[in-house]
């Protein structure tokens, strides 16, 4: 049981050591972050975010957004500048009852890309009319593929499954400090 409570703690503490610039993880997330709430018949805007990108850029991505369609439904995709203005990139979007599919495709080079996105980019953002009253906790990257420098895959997290990481290595820490509590007492 010791040797179990010192390899939670040893790997909680590598969790957090880890260096937060050279190896940052690009996180999906929404902006803002759910909840979200809203009442019947409200509009409701979603921007989709990308951070963690500096030194990276994207210059592509194929996105589902999924939502719950009897509280939401999808009006529009307003596509941001992030990839370049008009004629500068690529752009679709389909609506499906429950799913968004966003994508992009920058026309431009790595270094005008470079130029244009910082370490947080607003991908494009999403209108919807409420249909119940409720909030945005429903919505979720269902699927993704970002592309960045030299038209490589981007390692994403998204921000949900970043939130579990980190709220189980703090169970398991907090965890280990009452049974040592305990075990003291």
């Amino acid at each position: 049981m010791k040797k179990l409570r010192c390899f939670v703690l040893l790997m909680g503490l590598l969790g957090l050591a880890q260096p937060s610039v050279t190896n940052a993880a690009v996180v999906l997330g929404f902006d803002p972050p759910p909840p979200q709430t809203f009442n019947s018949g409200d509009s409701v805007s979603v921007g989709l975010l990308v951070t963690g990108l500096d030194p990276e850029i994207v210059s592509a991505y194929d996105l589902d957004v999924s939502y719950d369609a009897s509280i939401l439904n999808a009006n529009n995709v307003l596509f941001s500048t992030a990839l370049g203005g008009p004629g500068d990139a690529l752009e679709n979007f389909n609506k499906l009852p429950g799913v968004v599919n966003l994508a992009s495709v920058s026309l431009l080079s790595d270094a005008d890309l470079s130029t244009l996105q910082g370490s947080s980019v607003t991908l494009a953002t999403i209108q919807f009319t409420a249909l119940s009253t409720g909030d945005t906790s429903s919505l979720t990257y269902s699927a993704w593929d970002l592309k960045g420098a030299g038209n490589k895959e981007l390692q994403v997290v998204p921000l949900p499954a970043a939130v579990w990481l980190f709220g189980s290595g703090m169970a398991g820490l907090l965890g280990f400090a009452r049974a040592k509590r305990g075990a003291s007492a």
